[in-house]
C-alpha cells in the first residue's frame, strides 16, 4: 500500500488521536467564548501523519489540493465525467456542490470519494439549508429571521441540524454564515442573507451558527470578508465598491469578522470587492489583495484557519482582475482554496510555473496544503456516506424550523392588548391580499382547526393591488366581524421588486380600517400581517400602524409561517421577535417589537409538523390502530395526542360504520367520560359555590332518603365507587315485557321520553328506575365496586337543586362547553342545529331493546330511559373539543383566559387525587386514577401517580397526565355493529397507544 493509500487509514487514526482535545474545544459555550480566543479546532489535528503524507506529493499534486471545481447532481449523468476525471488524474483536493437532488449527489460524491486518492473536501452554499441548493430538502427561514430572534442557542441549534444534513449528503464545508452586516437597505444580494444591522447581534449569530455547524465537524465559513453589507451593487454582476474608511471598517465591517475569529470559525471566504480603505490599488478585488488578506485577515486579525476565494468565475472577479495570473495572485494574497477556478489542468499548471521562477515559495503551497489536509481529518472527511433512503436531516428539524418562526414574530401594534385572542367563539374575516387563493389557505384551515368550530371564519383574495376588496360581499363581512385579518402574501426579497407588496395594496389597505374605525358603532377589530422582509416597511405602513389594532411582521412567506402568525394571532404562540433593521420607514427602528407572552395551553394549539410525521410516535400510534383495525376491533377511531398545550398527534383512522370515512370533526358517544366532562365537574363548580360538600351524605339534599341506608353514603363515597353500591341494573329490560305496553313508536302521554326515533316511553318510568336503585342491594362502604347507580342520584340530586329537568345538561353547557367554544360537546347532539347525524358516529345496532342502529343517541340504555341525559352517560363530543376540555383540566382549571376553578384552591388536584389514600381504591373523586400494581387498571404502567381520566363502554378515554404535561384521547365506537365486540379491550388498543407516548416522552415506571 503507497503512502498515498494508507492515508484514509491515517484519517481514522489521527482523528481518534486528538478528538478529545478538539471536543473539549467543541463544547466551549458561547458565553465563555468572549473570555478567549479560541483557535480553528482542526488546528488540533498531529502534524506527524499529514507531514508524511504531504512529503509522498509533487508539487502538482499540493497544488491539486487546493483546488475546489463545481458539480452538480441532477438526475443526467451525462456531464459527471469530466471532474471525475480531474479527481482522478489531478487529484484535486475538493469539490462543491451546485443544483441537484440529495440522492443523486449522495451518490455523486460517493463515486468522486471513491475515486480519489486523498478523501475530497466537499463543500455546499448551505446558508439556509439544503433547499439553498439541493430538491427536496428544507428550507430554513433565512438569516434575517433568525436576527429578529436574538437567540444564540436556537441558532446554534439551527447550525447543528444544518451541519448534520450537510454530513448527511456527504459534505463537510458549509459557506456559512453570512457575517456581513446589513447597514444598505438597497444591497441587492445581501438583504436576508445577513442577520442584521446590529454589529454585535451579527457577531453573536453568526458565532452561534458557526459553532452549530462545527459541532457536528462540518466547517463553518464565515462570509463575505471584509464584508458586503454596504454596498448598492452585486459581485456576481460587478465590482462593488465598499467606500467607508478604516475607523467605520473596524467598527462594523470587520466587527463581526473579528469576534467569530476570536471564537474559533475555521473558514472565510473573501469577496470580490473594491475596498479603497484597505487596499488603494484601483479596482482591485480584495480576493488579490495582499493587504486584505495576508496583512489584515492573517496578521492583524489573527485569522489561522482556511481562506476561500469566492467563485473566481463571477464577473464581480472576472472582469476586473486583469490579464494575470488570477490563481496564482490569489494564493500569494493568502487564500488557500481556489473555487471555481477555471480548468484546473492549466491553474495547476499557471502556479507550478509560479512557484518554478519563484513567484510563490514551495512552503508556502505546502503549508496551504497541509492546512487543507488538517482540515480533512478533522471532518471526518472519510466517512461514509449514508445510503439510499436514509434520513438527510435529524428528527428535531420540524420542531427547530417552526420554533425559529415563532420566535422571529414581531409585533409591531397591538393596541388594547387585542393579542392573543382568547374569545370562545365569534366571527372572523380573513382578507388574502394575493393573487392566488391557494396562498392563504393554510392560513385560513389552521385557523379553523385552532379555534374550533364555534368560530364563523370567512375567507376572501383581494389581488396583490387589492382591487377586489371594494365587493359588497367583502364589505359586509369586514363590518359583521369581530376581527378582520389581512394577510399580505406572495411577497418577495428583492428590494427591485419592492418586496412582493404594492403601494396600493397597502393604501387599500389603509382605507378601509380607516373607513371601519370611523364608525362609532363597529366595534370590529384589524390586524395586519406581513409576510415579507422587513425592508418593505415604508412610510405608507406607518398610518396603517398608526391606525390598526395589530400590526405583525412573520419576515418568511411560506405555510410553516402562516401557521406560526395563526398561533400568534389565537394565543398558541408567542410573538417576541426584534426588528433586526430600521427599514427605510420612518416609524420603525431596529430593535422595535412590543412582544407577546402565552400562558402555554390557554388555548390548545396544533404542532402541524409533529402531526405530519416529525413526532417520533405518530408510525407506532398508526401500526397499533391498524392492526386493530384489521383485526376488527373497531370500525374506526381518533387519536389525539398533546404535549404543553400543542396536539402532537392527531390520528384518523378508518370509518364511523365500514362505508363513511372518519373525519377529525367526527363525534363519538363518549358514554363513562360523561362522569368527569359534565357530572364530576358540575359538582366542583358547586363545591367552589358553597352549595356543596362532597363529604355529606347524600341524604342532605335528597330528603327523601332520609330514612335509608343508602342516603347515608357521601358524595366522595359515590364518585370514587366504594359506597357499596350494586353495579348495574338493566332497567330496559322490564320495558321489553309485552304486558307492560312501556314502549311505543309514537309519544303515549302528556310528558313523554324519545328513546331513539320513533321509541318512546312515558316520562313516569324514571320514578321506577329510582326505586330499583333504593331497593337495590348494598354492600358496607368502603368496598370498591365500580357502579354508575350513584350518577342516577346525583342527577336527580342537582335537578332537585336547579328545579328543573336535566340540570346537568343546562350546567355543563353554561359553565363549561359554552365559555371554552365547545361546539361538539354536550347532551343529544342532534338538538344541536350545526350538527347533522353523519357527523355522528353509530354505537351499536341493537336488536333488543331499540331495535335499529344506534346514532345520535345515548347508547346507554338507562341514560337513553332519561332522554340522553344522566349523570353517567350522554355527553357527545368530536376528539378536539374532548382534548380542548382535557387541556384545561391539565392547566388546574384555567382555559382562553377564564379560570373556571379557583387556581388557588387547587379544586382540580384535590378532586383527582386519591379519595382515600389509605385503603386499595386507585380512584380520584370521579375521576379514575392508574392501577396500585403494575399490567393493571385504564393506564399502561409509565403514566404518572398524578394522572387522571376516564374510559368509557363505547370505546372511549380521556387521559391527562400532569407530571408530562400531557393530553391524550381515544375515541372509537368499538360497539358498533355489535356490543359484544371486546377486541379493543383484550388488545390492550388505548393502554398500548398511551406505551409508545410515554416512551416518546422518555417517561419512567411510576
Amino acid at each position: 500500500m503507497t503512502p498515498i493509500k494508507l492515508f484514509r487509514y491515517f484519517l481514522t487514526v489521527i482523528a481518534c488521536s486528538f478528538i478529545y482535545v478538539s471536543c473539549a474545544q467543541q463544547s466551549v459555550t458561547i458565553e465563555h467564548l468572549s473570555e478567549k480566543i479560541v483557535k480553528p479546532a482542526f488546528l488540533n489535528v498531529e502534524l506527524e501523519y499529514i507531514d508524511s503524507i504531504l512529503s509522498t506529493l509533487s508539487i502538482e499534486e499540493q497544488i491539486a489540493q487546493l483546488l475546489m471545481v463545481p458539480i452538480y447532481s441532477y438526475a443526467d449523468t451525462a456531464d459527471w465525467d469530466e471532474a471525475e476525471n480531474w479527481v482522478q488524474d489531478l487529484g484535486l483536493g475538493g469539490v462543491i456542490c451546485m443544483q441537484g437532488g440529495p440522492e443523486n449527489q449522495r451518490i455523486r460524491i460517493r463515486r468522486l470519494q471513491e475515486l480519489s486518492e486523498i478523501p475530497l473536501m466537499v463543500a455546499s452554499d448551505a446558508e439556509w439549508g439544503l433547499g439553498m441548493r439541493l430538491d427536496s430538502t428544507r428550507s430554513f427561514p433565512r438569516a434575517l429571521t433568525l436576527g429578529a430572534t436574538r437567540d444564540a442557542e436556537l441558532v446554534r441549534q439551527f447550525g447543528r441540524i444544518v451541519g448534520e444534513s450537510l454530513r448527511s449528503t456527504g459534505i463537510q464545508v458549509n459557506f456559512a454564515p453570512v457575517v456581513d452586516v446589513n447597514s444598505n437597505p438597497l444591497n441587492p444580494v445581501i438583504g436576508s442573507r445577513s442577520f442584521s444591522e446590529n454589529v454585535e447581534l451579527v457577531g453573536e449569530l453568526g458565532l452561534a451558527y458557526a459553532l452549530g455547524l462545527q459541532d457536528e465537524y462540518v466547517l463553518a465559513t464565515a462570509k463575505h470578508f471584509p464584508g458586503h453589507g454596504d454596498s448598492d451593487s452585486d459581485s456576481h454582476k460587478t465590482l462593488p465598491i465598499i467606500s467607508g474608511d478604516r475607523s467605520r471598517l473596524d467598527s462594523v465591517e470587520l466587527a463581526p469578522f473579528h469576534k467569530l475569529i476570536n471564537g474559533g470559525v475555521g473558514a472565510m471566504m473573501i469577496a470580490h470587492l473594491d475596498v479603497p480603505a484597505l487596499d488603494s490599488t484601483e479596482s482591485q478585488p480584495s480576493t488579490l489583495s495582499p493587504a486584505i488578506v495576508d496583512t489584515l485577515l492573517r496578521q492583524e486579525l489573527g485569522f489561522e484557519g482556511l481562506a476561500f476565494t469566492d467563485a473566481l468565475s463571477m464577473k464581480g472577479f472576472v472582469d476586473f482582475a486583469g490579464d494575470r495570473p488570477r490563481g496564482r495572485d490569489a494564493l500569494i494574497a493568502g487564500n488557500d482554496i481556489l473555487l471555481f477556478p477555471g480548468d484546473p489542468v492549466k491553474v495547476i499548471e499557471e502556479i507550478k510555473s509560479a512557484v518554478e521562477n519563484g513567484e510563490i515559495d514551495s512552503t508556502l503551497i505546502t503549508a496551504k496544503c497541509r492546512r487543507v489536509l488538517q482540515v480533512k481529518v478533522w471532518s471526518k472527511a472519510e466517512e461514509e456516506i449514508p445510503h439510499y433512503g436514509e434520513n438527510w436531516e435529524p428528527t428535531n428539524a420540524e420542531g427547530v424550523h417552526r420554533k425559529i418562526l415563532e420566535s422571529s414574530m414581531t409585533l409591531l401594534e397591538n393596541k388594547g392588548a387585542v393579542l392573543p385572542w382568547l374569545l370562545p367563539q365569534g366571527h372572523i374575516t380573513v382578507i388574502n391580499v394575493a393573487n392566488k387563493s391557494s396562498s392563504g389557505k393554510p392560513f385560513v384551515e389552521h385557523l379553523k382547526k385552532t379555534l374550533g368550530r364555534s368560530y364563523e371564519i370567512d375567507s376572501f383574495m383581494v389581488g396583490k393591488d387589492g382591487a377586489s376588496w371594494a365587493t359588497n360581499e367583502i364589505g359586509h363581512s369586514c363590518d359583521e366581524a369581530d376581527l378582520v385579518i389581512v394577510n399580505f402574501l406572495e411577497t418577495s426579497n428583492l428590494p427591485s421588486r419592492k418586496y412582493g407588496i404594492l403601494d396600493s395594496a397597502v393604501k387599500e389597505c389603509h382605507s378601509r380600517i380607516s373607513k371601519s374605525k370611523s364608525d362609532s358603532l363597529n366595534l370590529t377589530k384589524w390586524a395586519v400581517n406581513i409576510f415579507a422582509n422587513p425592508y418593505a416597511l415604508n412610510d405608507n405602513w406607518g398610518e396603517i400602524k398608526g391606525l390598526t389594532d395589530v400590526l405583525l411582521l412573520a419576515y418568511q412567506d411560506d405555510y410553516r409561517t402562516q401557521e406560526a402568525v395563526v398561533n400568534t394571532i389565537t394565543g398558541v404562540g408567542s410573538a417576541n421577535g426584534k426588528l433586526p433593521v430600521t427599514p427605510i420607514g420612518l416609524d420603525f427602528q431596529e430593535g422595535d417589537g412590543l412582544g407577546l407572552e402565552i400562558k402555554v395551553g390557554e388555548r390548545l394549539g396544533w404542532d402541524n409538523g409533529a402531526c405530519s410525521g416529525s413526532w417520533g410516535a405518530r408510525a407506532q400510534i398508526d401500526s397499533i390502530v391498524n392492526e386493530a383495525l384489521e383485526a376488527g376491533a373497531f370500525p374506526g377511531c381518533r387519536v389525539v395526542v398533546a404535549h404543553k398545550g400543542r396536539v402532537m398527534h392527531d390520528g384518523v383512522y378508518g370509518t364511523t360504520d365500514g362505508t363513511v370515512k372518519v373525519e377529525e370533526s367526527t363525534i363519538y358517544d363518549l358514554a363513562s367520560i360523561t362522569k368527569i366532562a359534565a357530572t364530576t365537574l358540575c359538582l366542583m363548580a358547586e363545591e367552589e359555590a358553597d352549595m356543596f360538600d362532597v363529604d355529606e351524605p347524600i341524604l342532605k339534599k335528597l330528603t327523601n332518603l332520609d330514612t335509608t341506608e343508602i342516603g347515608t353514603r357521601t358524595y366522595r363515597e359515590i364518585l370514587s365507587h366504594q359506597a357499596g353500591l350494586y353495579p348495574w341494573i338493566p332497567f330496559y329490560l322490564e320495558t321489553l315485557s309485552d304486558s307492560l305496553n312501556l314502549l311505543s313508536d309514537r309519544p303515549l302521554c302528556d310528558k313523554n321520553i324519545c328513546i331513539n326515533p320513533e321509541l318512546f316511553i312515558c316520562e313516569e318510568f324514571i320514578d321506577t328506575i329510582y326505586k330499583r336503585i333504593i331497593s337495590s342491594e348494598l354492600r358496607p362502604s368502603g368496598e370498591y365496586r365500580y357502579s354508575d347507580l350513584g350518577y342516577y342520584l346525583i342527577h336527580k340530586m342537582l335537578n332537585s337543586t336547579y328545579g328543573t329537568d336535566n340540570a346537568i345538561e343546562s350546567l355543563a353547557a353554561a359553565k363549561f362547553y359554552n365559555p371554552m367554544g365547545l361546539f361538539s360537546m354536550g347532551f343529544n347532539p342532534l338538538n344541536n342545529p350545526g350538527i347533522n347525524i353523519k357527523d355522528i358516529a353509530p354505537t351499536e345496532v341493537d336488536t333488543i331493546f331499540r331495535k335499529g342502529t344506534i346514532q345520535g343517541y345515548v347508547h346507554d340504555p338507562g341514560a337513553a330511559l332519561f332522554g340522553g341525559v344522566c349523570g353517567h352517560a350522554g355527553v357527545f363530543s368530536d376528539a378536539h373539543d374532548l382534548a380542548r376540555l382535557g387541556q384545561m383540566l391539565l392547566n388546574g382549571g384555567s382555559s382562553l383566559g377564564i379560570n373556571f376553578f379557583d387556581l388557588k384552591e387547587n379544586t382540580i388536584k384535590n378532586w383527582t387525587q386519591r379519595a382515600f389514600p389509605d385503603g386499595d381504591n386507585r380512584r380520584g373523586i370521579g375521576f379514575d386514577k392508574p392501577a396500585l400494581e403494575h399490567d393493571n387498571g385504564p393506564t399502561c404502567n409509565l403514566a404518572s401517580k398524578s394522572s387522571f381520566g376516564h374510559s368509557g363502554f363505547t370505546g372511549t378515554l380521556l387521559w391527562v397526565d400532569p407530571q408530562y404535561d400531557l393530553v391524550y384521547v381515544f375515541l372509537s365506537n368499538r360497539t358498533y355493529p355489535d356490543s359484544e365486540n371486546l377486541k379493543l379491550i383484550t388488545m390492550d388498543v388505548r393502554t398500548e397507544i398511551q406505551r409508545v407516548i410515554m416512551e416518546q416522552l422518555n417517561t419512567t415506571l411510576r
